[in-house]
């Protein structure tokens, strides 16, 4: 049985408890609709807007009319030293992602800093278009992808 984390959201509950409220499973399941979600979060979170409806339709609206807009499922992920993760992609590029830049941005992933073995626990999520630690922490594909320096 996975151990639940008490790490809360701005919102108060967990992230996969606020997942849970805003998402059907098949959405939750859908890539795209999962990634427009994330970001809306995060423009939550900086203050951007308090509407969640509204930042996800602006968002789906930018995709859909994105020609270049590609998901760029995960292979293989391996964790590093100095918070980096070696990361293959299933169109054969390999990247390495420098996690310590979230620290500022995202407090959450400093829980690193405390828990190495938590860092080390990195795997791909079911449909490859993430990373994931446990309930509160993942990284999607696109982020790493257009993040990630090639190697």
């Amino acid at each position: 049985m996975k151990e639940k984390s008490n790490y809360n959201s701005p919102f108060g509950i967990s992230w996969s408890e606020l997942n849970k409220e805003l998402f059907t499973p098949e959405e939750i399941a859908e890539s795209d609709a999962r990634i427009r979600a994330l970001e809306g979060l995060q423009q939550i979170q900086e203050g951007k807007t308090k509407n969640f409806n509204e930042v996800c339709e602006r968002l789906e609206n930018k995709y859909a009319n994105a020609e270049d807009y590609t998901s760029h499922r995960i292979k293989s992920v391996n964790p590093l030293p100095n918070y980096k993760l070696n990361i293959q992609f299933e169109e054969g590029e390999t990247k390495i992602y420098d996690v310590s830049l979230l620290f500022d941005k995202w407090p959450a992933f400093k829980r690193f800093v405390e828990d190495p073995e938590l860092f080390e626990a990195v795997k791909v999520d079911k449909a490859g278009y993430g990373i994931v630690w446990n309930n509160d922490l993942d990284i999607s594909c696109n982020e790493l992808y257009d993040n990630g320096e090639t190697i």
